[in-house]
C-alpha cells in the first residue's frame, strides 16, 4: 500500500512537472523576444508629430554672417557658472535658426544643460536643464525648429517590438520625443521655445506586436 502511495505521488509530480512546462513553454513563445524574428512585414506605430510638422515652415529669416558679439551675461545671470563652455561656443558663430549659437555641455550622470545666444546681439535667450533621457538632440543654422531625440537618431530600434526594445533598454519606453520652435516676433525683444509637439521617442519606430 505504500509503495502504491508512493508511486501515486510520483505520477502526480511528474504529471505537474510535464503541465507547468507546457505552461512555460506558452508563455516564453508569447512573452519572450526571439532574436532572430523578422518584423519587416509588422506594422509600425504612429507618429503623431510626422504628421504636424509637414503642416509648419522652419526657415529663419535671415542667417547672419557677420563676427559674434561677446556674451552678455547680464541677460541670464545664472548662466555665468558655465561661462568658459558658453563663451567658447558662442565665439564659433551661429548654428541655430540663422544667427542663434546653442552650446551645451554636461553636467553630471542624469542630465546635460544648453543655452542659446543670439549671435547679433549676444544675450542669452534660453538656458536650460535637461535630464539624460534625452539621450540627443538636433538643430540647424537653416531652421529654427529644434528636435530632442530624434527619429533618425533612433533607427537602430525601428521595426523592433516593444519587448525587443526594453530588453535592450528599459529607458527607451520612458524616452519622449519634442518638437521646438525657437519663435521671434517683430513687436518682442525676447524670443521664446514653443513646444509644438511631443511624443513618445518609440512613436513612428517600434513594430505593433499583434500577438
Amino acid at each position: 500500500m505504500k509503495a502504491n502511495r508512493l508511486n501515486c505521488c510520483l505520477v502526480l509530480k511528474i504529471v505537474a512537472l510535464l503541465i507547468f512546462l507546457v505552461l512555460l513553454k506558452t508563455y516564453l513563445i508569447r512573452f519572450r523576444v526571439k532574436p532572430n524574428e523578422d518584423h519587416s512585414e509588422l506594422v509600425l506605430t504612429t507618429s503623431v508629430c510626422d504628421e504636424v510638422i509637414k503642416e509648419e515652415d522652419f526657415t529663419p529669416p535671415v542667417i547672419y554672417k557677420g563676427k559674434p558679439a561677446s556674451v552678455d551675461f547680464e541677460s541670464w545671470p545664472e548662466a555665468r557658472l558655465y561661462y568658459t563652455a558658453i563663451t567658447e561656443q558662442a565665439a564659433e558663430g551661429p548654428n541655430f535658426a540663422g544667427h542663434y549659437t546653442v552650446a551645451s555641455w554636461g553636467c553630471g550622470t542624469s542630465c546635460f544643460d544648453y543655452a542659446i545666444v543670439d549671435s547679433i546681439t549676444g544675450k542669452i535667450v534660453w538656458y536650460e536643464s535637461k535630464p539624460i533621457e534625452n539621450k540627443s538632440f538636433s538643430y540647424d543654422l537653416s531652421s529654427n525648429l529644434m528636435i530632442f531625440n530624434k527619429k533618425t537618431e533612433l533607427d537602430y530600434l525601428k521595426g523592433k517590438t516593444l519587448a525587443e526594445i526594453i530588453e535592450d533598454d528599459i529607458w527607451y519606453a520612458r524616452m519622449g520625443r519634442d518638437y521646438i520652435v525657437l519663435e521671434e516676433e517683430s513687436d518682442s525683444e525676447q524670443p521664446w521655445l514653443h513646444m509644438l509637439c511631443t511624443e513618445n521617442a518609440l512613436d513612428g519606430i517600434r513594430a505593433i506586436d499583434e500577438n
